[in-house]
């Protein structure tokens, strides 16, 4: 596949569907940094697209760079069209993040916007994990 993508931007390197493919296949193939330079490219081409934000803020967050990851998904909420299915998977992904970095209160509410976009076993197993954190906190 990646031969493909990469075929495509030789013919234009203005294809910005292409650097977001050739992205996705490098991840699956482990080669993460060349995966963010061409999550760059696509954003460089479009900055204004929620998904390309979203995908990069998950391979960070894969790599725990947690707050770069963070920003990414806040700028696809920002972004994000009022789809409730769409908004509810960066709510989920910021949750989790937040989640990872220790902030449970702010991953709980990440969490229960996303719950309440799109129920979903994920969002609810997650705002339980909150619970559990910010009352284990509680009793210390």
């Amino acid at each position: 596949a990646l031969d493909r993508f990469e075929a495509a931007l030789n013919v234009s390197e203005d294809n910005q569907s292409a650097w977001l493919w050739r992205a996705m296949a490098l991840t699956d193939m482990g080669r993460f940094d060349d995966a963010l330079a061409s999550y760059d490219r696509a954003l460089a081409l479009e900055p204004d697209s929620a998904g390309v934000w979203n995908n990069k803020g998950s391979l960070l967050m894969e790599l725990n760079r947690l707050e770069s990851a963070l920003t990414c998904f806040e700028r696809a909420l920002e972004l994000a069209a009022p789809v409730s299915t769409v908004r509810a998977v960066y709510w989920l992904n910021r949750g989790k993040a937040l989640y990872m970095m220790g902030r449970y209160a702010e991953a709980r509410d990440a969490l229960t916007h996303s719950h309440e976009l799109e129920p979903s076993p994920e969002s609810a197993a997650g705002i339980a994990a909150c619970l559990e954190r910010l009352e284990g906190s509680a009793k210390e």
